[in-house]
C-alpha cells in the first residue's frame, strides 16, 4: 500500500523533536526517546505544519537531489514505521 500524496503528516500528541547544539537530535515521546541520525532527522524536522506527504517528498528532493527515486521509497518506509509506532499521525 502506497501513501497517497495528499495525506497530511503530524507528530502525535506528546511527541516532539528536541535539538540542542552539539548533540544529535532526539524525538521525545511518552516514556521513550529516539535518537535521530541523517535522513531520519531530516524527515522528522519536516513533518507537521500541515505538510502533505507530497510536500515532504518535494522538500527532501530539493535538499537531496542526488538521492533520486530511492528517496521516495525510503521516506515512505520510514514514515510508515513511525506511524505504526504511533509517533506520527497520518490524516486524509
Amino acid at each position: 500500500m502506497t501513501l497517497a500524496p495528499n495525506v497530511k503528516l503530524a507528530l502525535a500528541v506528546g511527541c516532539r523533536l528536541r535539538e540542542v547544539e552539539g548533540q544529535p537530535p532526539v524525538l521525545l515521546m511518552p516514556e521513550a526517546v529516539l535518537r535521530l541520525r541523517g535522513a531520519g532527522a531530516e524527515i522528522v524536522r519536516r513533518i507537521g505544519n500541515g505538510r502533505t506527504f507530497a510536500e515532504l517528498l518535494g522538500e527532501l528532493h530539493a535538499a537531496f537531489p542526488e538521492a533520486g527515486e530511492r528517496l521516495d521509497r525510503d521516506t515512505e518506509e520510514f514514515v510508515r514505521r513511525l506511524h505504526e509506532k504511533r509517533i506520527i499521525e497520518i490524516t486524509a
